[in-house]
């Protein structure tokens, strides 16, 4: 069974070009894109689940989709628009 990973920060350019290129990788059976806005550009075959990685709720996310890989891709901090 491969890896599940769960990537934050896809509304963003940066994150949503991690999700699309670790979707390449054979070891990955699913990739979940989480971010508080949606996405602005396709994100292949990955899901997308609007979640603030600040709220308590984020957990039941991570264990509803059985995540086992986290990669935290907000990496400037500052809402969009």
């Amino acid at each position: 069974m491969g890896k599940v990973v769960l990537v934050t920060g896809v509304a963003r350019q940066l994150g949503g070009r991690l999700v699309r290129r670790i979707q390449q990788d054979p070891e990955v059976d699913r990739v979940i894109g989480v971010d508080a806005e949606g996405p602005g550009r396709h994100l292949g075959g990955a899901e997308f689940v609007r979640a603030d990685i600040r709220r308590p709720a984020i957990a039941r996310v991570l264990a509803e989709h059985a995540v086992d890989t986290v990669v935290h891709m907000d990496v400037t901090g500052t809402p969009l628009g």
